[in-house]
Order: C-alpha cells, then structure tokens, then sequence
C-alpha cells in the first residue's frame, strides 16, 4: 500500500444504547478512490462525521495525516462535501468562495479556473438560491477542491448530477487521485462507482463486510458486479466476507 493517509482500527460509534459503528478497521493510501457503500442507515454517513471530527467516536483509534482523531489543524488538510451544501443563499458563486478562501487564508486567483473545471459559469451573478441542486453540487465540489487537500471527503456526490456532471466528475476524482490525493466517497449509483473508484468498503449494519480492489471484483463478477454489491449491503455474513491485505 502507499502511504498512510487515514488509519482507523476498532472504531465504535453508538448513539446512546444504538452501536452505528462497530469494530471498523481500514487504511487508506494516497491514490486511492475508495467508495463506501451500503443502504441507508448502514453507518457510512457517521463514519464521516467521525472522520470529520463532526461527532465524537466511542471507541478505537483513528489517525488522519499521522494525527490522532480530528484537530483545528487538519481543516485545511481535509476537503469535504456532505449530501446537504450550505452556502451564503444571497451571494453569487464567486462570492461564496471568496469567503471560503478569506477564511482558509488562500489565494483567491484560483476561483474562476476551479468553477469552470467543476463546470460552473464564473460569470454568471446569479445569487446561489437560485441555482439547482446539481449546480449546488458542483459548487460545493469547487469549494471543496480550492483547498487543493490531500484528503477529500465525499458524500453522495453524484446526487443531482446530469450525466455530463457524472462524467465530469469521475474524470475528475481519477485525475485527482494520480495527483496523490486520498478520496473517499459514498454512492447508491454502483455504475458510476466501478468507473470512479480503486477500491470498494461496503458496509453493513455498522460492520465491514467487504474490502476489495475494483479491478478484482470486476474480474471476478464480470456479469453480477451490482448485483453481487447489493447482496454484500443486504447484510453481514460471515461466510461470504472479504478483508482488504
């Protein structure tokens, strides 16, 4: 594997008496697109949120970048997009990242390149309430990538994407990790994901039921990839899982 970007071992995460997470161990190397899969409830969104130091884990350890669970520090390290974009409704794109960039401490000469590799007009002084949910999207990726971080975090990103969206962001997710960057991303859209993503976790009722290289499962289940992926979300059996070397 290459260098450790994200090293989790035995997370829990629970709820008051409800376990979301239990025992979840997984590296991630730089250059890697892993998806993380699994139905709604399975526990992928908190990871997250735990990763992001937006909730407190229960238990176990996580290192992202060599430090021990989230710090201050790493916020500019980090780049993420939750299923739900927040932005300053009444300002225009451009706007919206100056923001972000007085806030990172970054040079703002970058905004209008980043726009249009996301696929956004710069020009366009329409204020963010304005636009649909796929140019909300893409601007909440363009927020994201600005950072230019070594780690980007994504959930649900296809979601309100047209399909020139989709392939524009595979594309860039691909190139994105040839750049060493470590990306981990979450999606119900299994075709979009073989093409996007080098490895696949999918989780089921908070636990780690498989852990594979795209390439490999692809070889393997040539003519059953989705559906062999769903059946692996229905539920954890022991029999049938896969850990990642």
């Amino acid at each position: 594997m290459e260098e450790e970007m994200i090293k989790i071992k035995n997370l829990k995460k629970s709820y008051g008496n409800k376990r979301i997470l239990n025992d979840i161990s997984l590296n991630a190397g730089k250059g890697e697109v892993i998806a993380v899969l699994g139905k709604n409830g399975a526990g992928k969104t908190t990871l997250f949120k735990v990763l992001l130091g937006l909730a407190k884990k229960s238990e176990g350890e996580i290192a992202v970048l060599g430090q021990p669970d989230y710090t201050d520090s790493l916020r500019k390290e980090i780049g993420f997009c939750m299923s739900i974009p927040v932005f300053y409704e009444h300002l225009n794109a451009i706007e919206n990242m100056s923001i972000e960039c007085e806030y990172y401490k970054l040079d703002k000469s970058n905004i209008c390149s980043v726009l249009r590799a996301v696929g956004l007009d710069p020009y366009n002084n329409e204020p963010v309430k304005k636009y649909s949910f796929g140019m909300r999207q893409r601007l909440q990726f363009a927020e994201c990538c600005i950072k230019n971080p070594p780690i980007i975090i994504m959930d649900e990103p296809f979601n309100g994407l047209d399909p020139k969206g989709i392939v524009k962001l595979k594309n860039t997710i691909r190139n994105m990790a040839n750049g060493e960057k470590t990306i981990l991303i979450s999606s119900h859209i299994l075709s979009e994901i073989k093409q996007a993503a080098t490895r696949i976790i999918v989780i089921a009722k908070g636990t780690i039921v498989l852990d594979r290289y795209v390439n490999e499962l692809v070889e393997e289940h040539t003519k059953d990839f989705e559906a062999f992926l769903i059946k692996k979300m229905e539920g954890y059996d022991e029999t049938q899982t896969y850990r990642f070397d």
